[in-house]
């Protein structure tokens, strides 16, 4: 999915429940992830079910703790992670990615490069599973493909 059609869902209220922001250039993955934070709920709805974490701050397990957690007074929890790319084991997050909670929208900026698959297949899955026996590996992308949605 490119960055016109994720942001164009969600100005439609199509939202994913997570949102993995990737590439060399931020500046689309700052579009989304900004839009995210400014229009998903309303005002009253962030005090109770909006959160940003610093990857470079943050352990992983606190994420998804978070993430789990049901919303209060709203239909959905917004989660962002900024600077992603500090965290060097993203496997606790797999298991997260592969059953992610319906009511959150986890966001994560993970700037200045981007895990693939080994498998070209999974380019073009708007939801990929993390799980089983696939490699994941660092790769630097073009800016048409800056932005991912899992």
């Amino acid at each position: 999915m490119d960055y016109d059609q994720i942001l164009d869902n969600l100005k439609r209220k199509i939202y994913h429940p997570v949102y993995f922001l990737c590439g060399e250039e931020p500046y689309f993955s700052d579009i989304i992830s900004d839009f995210i934070e400014e229009n998903v709920l309303t005002e009253a709805e962030k005090g109770f079910n909006q959160t940003v974490f610093y990857g470079k701050d943050t352990e992983i397990i606190t994420v998804i703790e978070a993430s789990r957690r049901f919303p209060m007074m709203a239909s959905h929890q917004v989660i962002i992670v900024k600077e992603a790319q500090s965290w060097k084991n993203l496997k606790p997050l797999a298991s997260y990615i592969s059953a992610p909670s319906k009511s959150t929208l986890l966001v994560i900026n993970y700037k200045y490069a981007c895990l693939l698959y080994t498998s070209d297949a999974a380019d073009d899955l708007p939801c990929v599973d993390l799980g089983g026996s696939r490699l994941i590996k660092k790769k630097k992308l073009q800016l048409p493909r800056s932005t991912h949605t899992l």
